[in-house]
């Protein structure tokens, strides 16, 4: 916001990127530099959410491969790959 504006006028202009835009539209060529400003901060927050949002997938990522154990997977003679719970489950229900 210009220097000269009032409190009020600042801390609006703060709310949000609508408010400013709406407040630098009333000033006319007097709200370009808060205009652009609050474009500009807009999309600086937007870029650090992005890095934060990703590194947070990143860490998700890798607690996941460490916390969720791995399986063992076999394929048989025709090259379908098999399930070793398929043979606990055939031996269960054959009796061996």
């Amino acid at each position: 916001a210009p220097s000269a504006a009032p409190p009020r006028l600042v801390e609006a202009a703060k709310q949000s990127l609508a408010a400013a835009l709406g407040i630098a539209s009333k000033l006319g060529d007097r709200g370009a530099g808060l205009a652009g400003g609050a474009r500009q901060a807009f999309v600086d927050g937007m870029g650090s959410a992005l890095v934060i949002s990703t590194g947070a997938l990143v860490v998700a990522a890798l607690v996941l491969v460490v916390a969720i154990p791995g399986r063992n997977v076999r394929s048989d003679e025709a090259g379908d790959v098999a399930d070793p719970d398929d043979a606990r489950v055939d031996a269960a229900v054959s009796g061996r």
